[in-house]
C-alpha cells in the first residue's frame, strides 16, 4: 500500500523538500499518546509500532513500515494523539510540521487535492482494516 498515492512523482519530492529528517533508536518513543504535536510522518526507514496505553503497559495495535504514514488523525483534527509511536530498531523519517505543510498546501490547490484525496483513502484503508479485526474478535453472549 503506498499512503500517499495521489501524489504525483514531483508532489513528493516538493513535500520531501520541507521536511526534516529525524533518526530514532530502538525502543524511542517518537509521538506519546496525547501528544498536541501537529505533523505528518513519513518511514524512509524502519518499523514503527502503534500502542495504546492500558494500566501503565504499551499495548501494539499495529505496525508500520517504510514508506507508511502517522501523526495524520492529529493534523487533521488538532488534537492529541490518540495512541503512541514507538520505534522498533533503528527508525529515519521525514517529519512536516503543520506550518510549514499548511502553507504548501494553501499555496498549490493541486498538491493540497492530491495530498489530503491521499489522506482520506488512507484512512478508509485503515478503518476497512480495523474494522475487519474487530469483526474477527469472538464475543461471548451475556
Amino acid at each position: 500500500m503506498e499512503p500517499l498515492r495521489f501524489l504525483t512523482d514531483k508532489q513528493r519530492a516538493v513535500l520531501l523538500e520541507h521536511a526534516q529528517l529525524v533518526t530514532y533508536a530502538d525502543g524511542e518513543t517518537i509521538v506519546e499518546e496525547g501528544a498536541r504535536r501537529r505533523a505528518i510522518f513519513i518511514l524512509r526507514r524502519g518499523t514503527v509500532s502503534i500502542e495504546k496505553q492500558h494500566l501503565g503497559t504499551g499495548i501494539p495495535l499495529d505496525e508500520l513500515g517504510e514508506g507508511e504514514v502517522f501523526g495524520e488523525m492529529s493534523f487533521l483534527e488538532e488534537t492529541g494523539a490518540s495512541a503512541s509511536v514507538v520505534a522498533q530498531g533503528s527508525v529515519e523519517l521525514y517529519v512536516l510540521e503543520a506550518a510549514g505543510l499548511e502553507g504548501l498546501l494553501d499555496s498549490d490547490s493541486e498538491l493540497a487535492a492530491n495530498f489530503y484525496r491521499s489522506l482520506a483513502h488512507m484512512l478508509s484503508r485503515r478503518l476497512r482494516h480495523n474494522t475487519a479485526e474487530f469483526a474477527s474478535i469472538p464475543f461471548s453472549g451475556g
